[in-house]
């Protein structure tokens, strides 16, 4: 039986290179095993779709290895080796010293921007150091560990990172800038020069929501999508962040490992 449900995780060899760890963020070499979670949603005909959050192995997330090898004990995957090597993977983890890993974040209040007090903090989407005293994006969020605590917390971005994943950038750094006013994070002069420095994230965004709009409900190739990119001067990762954004916001797209398409 191959697990192929839309309410099973998959445990498969990558069919491609393209897909990154959602653990490690890293990206998942081709033909290597990758474990994915699935996460539905449901349009507006009432169609559930499925996408799926893939891991390496030994970056799969503690709170969900139990639902997955309990689902590889009772399936039968067309790879035996892969089912028993993925098992083993997965059990081993599980023997290591607990840790207090994050099972869940979610945002409590309104993104505003701040000036960074040291350089110790990352940036959450590109992993990179925030130097001190650069302007930033803070997320106030509530993390849920595995054991079931909760505390309050505040996760960080670069604002160029922040802004080229989002739909409408000028209306973000608007709303960002407001905040951040009436929270007093950022004084008036900054606030105008933050807006000058940004002031063309929203020129690109237009290119992408451009040929985001091509796509209709019959499937396009990546290679033919990349070639649309060039044509008109867009960065192919920004319509590849676009499309995984609108997935995790049930925007209604549906890839596949080759192509994509708008369900309308």
């Amino acid at each position: 039986m191959s697990n192929d449900r839309s309410d099973n995780p998959k445990v498969e060899f990558a069919k491609s290179g393209r897909s990154k760890c959602r653990g490690c963020q890293e990206i998942i070499t081709k033909a290597t095993p990758r474990i994915g979670v699935p996460s539905p949603f449901t349009t507006p005909k009432g169609e559930v779709i499925t996408s799926y959050r893939y891991y390496h192995v030994g970056c799969t997330p503690r709170y969900i290895i139990q639902d997955i090898i309990s689902f590889l004990t009772k399936e039968n995957l067309e790879d035996s080796d892969l089912q028993k090597d993925t098992l083993a993977s997965l059990n081993q983890i599980l023997k290591k010293e607990p840790l207090k890993e994050t099972r869940s974040e979610q945002q409590t209040e309104k993104s505003f921007l701040e000036y960074a007090k040291s350089s110790r903090g990352k940036c959450r989407e590109c992993e990179e150091k925030i130097e001190k005293d650069t302007v930033r994006v803070a997320e106030p969020t509530i993390v849920e560990l595995d054991d079931g605590r909760k505390f309050t917390s505040k996760k960080y971005f670069h604002v160029n990172c922040h802004l080229t994943n989002v739909n409408d950038p000028k209306s973000e750094l608007t709303i960002l800038i407001e905040v951040s006013l009436e929270k007093k994070t950022i004084q008036e002069e900054q606030a105008l020069q933050i807006k000058q420095k940004y002031a063309d994230l929203d020129e690109k965004a237009m290119g992408v929501d451009e040929i985001l709009a091509g796509i209709g409900g019959e499937a396009i190739n990546f290679s033919v999508l990349r070639s649309i990119a060039k044509e008109k001067g867009v960065q192919f990762e920004l319509i590849e962040k676009a499309i995984d954004r609108g997935l995790m916001r049930g925007e209604y797209f549906k890839p596949t490992s080759d192509t994509v398409q708008k369900l309308v």
